[in-house]
């Protein structure tokens, strides 16, 4: 059964390109094609001005045990504290597909590993607390994150 590997929340997405990548031996490989997502500023606790708000955040994950050409849809929910739904969406599986495909050729067609990310723009903040995020892949639920939600507290000078 699919399950999640990982799901990381972050403030931005960049897209890098592949040239003159440097791997763990020091080697520069320069025969790399197209871009990979960097994570900026990962979020352990999100600290808004104010709430209720709503929030764009980005994000990669990652999940295994599943056959990846056996993918039709993904999808994500966030849930705040109460447990009502503040974000719900189905990625576009146009891109993923490409990418999983890209890569079951490179893997002899079996993949059971798919890693994505993206951005989920306006997500509705009403309280403090722990955001439940599940993920699933064809309506299984396959696993899901928690992300801690904070108002700032700005100390006054005297």
């Amino acid at each position: 059964m699919a399950k999640i590997a990982y799901m990381i929340f972050c403030e931005a997405l960049e897209s890098r390109n592949r040239d003159n990548i440097i791997d763990v031996s020091g080697v520069v490989e320069t025969n790399q094609q197209g871009t990979y997502p960097c994570l900026l500023a990962p979020l352990a606790v999100l600290r808004l001005p104010f709430l209720p708000t709503v929030f764009t955040l980005s994000f990669s994950a990652g999940i295994f045990d599943l056959n990846a050409k056996d993918v039709k849809k993904i999808e994500i929910e966030i849930k705040n504290p109460s447990g009502k739904v503040a974000f719900k969406t189905m990625l576009p599986m146009i891109g993923l597909e490409k990418e999983i495909n890209k890569q079951c050729q490179i893997e002899d067609d079996e993949l059971n590993f798919i890693q994505f990310a993206g951005t989920l723009n306006n997500i509705i903040f009403v309280e403090e607390g722990i955001y439940t995020t599940q993920i699933y892949v064809n309506g299984d639920e396959v696993g899901s994150s928690e992300l801690d939600v904070r108002k700032s507290r700005i100390n006054s000078i005297k």
